[in-house]
């Protein structure tokens, strides 16, 4: 008996009557089983589709924390045509991830414009990716020289894809920062895991340096390319689950979601200004140099 694509279905049949009841933590619970499942019976194919619904799940749970918020009804419709579309491509005979990532792309785009606050929605309306392109090449040049600070408690993972999500939320996303993006979403599942365990600081030092860092180095080495290969970055994105999966298994559940995704409007990271000053200063720096060198 495996995890086939006939209890895949009822997994998201589950998934779509929770979306009708406004369940968004039912939701995360439903695309968190798939994953298990597909952890458990060494079922990959069907984790990218529940990665992808628990994190425009999760965007969701943020946008509906924020009080009197009038766009919630609208922005469902983002994760309701995902789910539509993921039902159908799963069918497919000849099933590709490439389907997968395209439908995601439009439904973050579709939930980008509200997820701006409104009073910059009309200074942010047009999209600049390649603008976001250069700020994420610059944060994973952050992340490489930066990535020691990993073997001790610090913000470095979260304070990047705050960064990646302001950018997308700013000014758009293109098809090959959407996978980099998601990249940085799972290695903080992995680093939450390991940060918010049981274990002692030399077994969390000891934990980062076997299970942490050759994922980071990976990552880094997989987003080098000007052209990112989808079988790579798929395999590396679907590696990193199973090892959060696992640590499931390990660790148990953790006390808050290990998917919270930092939000700018929701207040809930606040950075040490060293942190800040030297990733402004580092993009800043990076995107002038671009600038020199395509005069």
């Amino acid at each position: 008996m495996t995890y086939d694509i006939d209890i895949f279905k009822q997994d998201l049949d589950a998934i779509q009557k929770a979306l009708l009841d406004d369940n968004l933590d039912g939701i995360n619970i439903f695309a968190n089983r798939i994953m298990s499942n597909a952890f458990i019976m060494s079922s990959r194919e069907f984790v990218l589709p529940a990665l992808m619904i628990k994190d425009l799940d999760i965007f969701l749970l943020q946008l509906k924390q924020i009080p009197k918020v009038k766009s919630f009804a609208a922005a469902k419709s983002s994760l309701k045509l995902f789910i539509s579309q993921v039902d159908k491509i799963i069918e497919s005979k000849d099933f590709q991830n490439d389907a997968l990532w395209k439908s995601y792309h439009t439904s973050l785009g579709i939930l980008r414009k509200y997820l701006l606050p409104e009073n910059e929605k009309d200074s942010y309306d047009k999209e600049d990716t390649e603008f976001t392109k250069q700020a994420f090449d610059m944060l994973v040049k952050y992340l490489e020289k930066n990535k020691e600070f990993l073997k001790r408690p610090n913000y470095i993972l979260k304070s990047i894809l705050l960064e990646m999500n302001r950018f997308y939320q700013e000014f758009g996303i293109d098809e090959r920062d959407v996978k980099a993006r998601m990249l940085i979403v799972v290695i903080n599942y992995i680093y939450d895991y390991i940060e918010k365990s049981d274990l002692t600081d030399e077994k969390i030092r000891s934990e980062v340096e076997i299970s942490l860092i050759p994922f980071v180095d990976k990552i880094i080495h997989t987003l080098e390319p000007v052209e990112i290969q989808q079988p790579d970055i798929d395999n590396l994105i679907v590696d990193i689950i199973m090892l959060w999966r696992d640590q499931f298994l390990r660790y148990g559940e953790l006390l808050t979601l290990p998917t919270e995704t930092p939000n700018r409007r929701s207040g809930r990271l606040n950075l040490p200004e060293e942190t800040k000053d030297k990733i402004s200063k580092l993009i800043t720096q990076g995107l002038e140099d671009q600038i020199r060198k395509a005069k």
